[in-house]
């Protein structure tokens, strides 16, 4: 059994048409190549610039900033982590985790090498429910338009 051989698409589409020979001669096959536009270029969005108040440095990744509990100015998540870990007071085995909807938790690992058994010890609420924050607005406004 012969192996295939894979063929990239090409950028054009072949069109057959015949030249209207009748007989029960094969007709004469005429091949038109229609090459395809090439593509347009998507536009690269452009997020507005801020500035993390946590570490002063700028937020290069604006889709996975979280807002501030104070301002609610986005800023790094990696700065609320380190924030969280410095303010709570953590024992062995506990570490700050991301559980969803702007809300960090302590969870106990019995055994650290498994991340799939945890208790949350402390729940940590951090941005509020049900507040609309702006620069949330308008990153979803600028990817939708993609």
């Amino acid at each position: 059994m012969k192996k295939r051989k894979f063929r990239p698409k090409k950028n054009y589409e072949k069109e057959k048409t015949f030249n209207g020979n009748t007989s029960n001669n094969e007709p004469a096959q005429q091949i038109k190549i229609h090459k395809k536009p090439p593509e347009q270029p998507v536009e690269k969005i452009i997020y507005p610039k801020f500035i993390c108040s946590k570490c002063g440095k700028p937020i290069e990744e604006l889709n996975s900033a979280i807002g501030d509990k104070e301002t609610g100015n986005p800023v790094h998540f990696e700065c609320v982590i380190e924030f969280l870990k410095k303010a709570e007071s953590l024992k062995e085995k506990e570490e700050i985790i991301y559980i969803g909807n702007g809300n960090f938790a302590i969870a106990f690992f019995e055994v650290p090498q498994n991340r799939k058994n945890f208790k949350i010890t402390k729940l940590i609420p951090w941005e509020e429910k049900g507040k609309d924050y702006s620069w949330k607005a308008d990153i979803a406004n600028l990817a939708s338009k993609v």
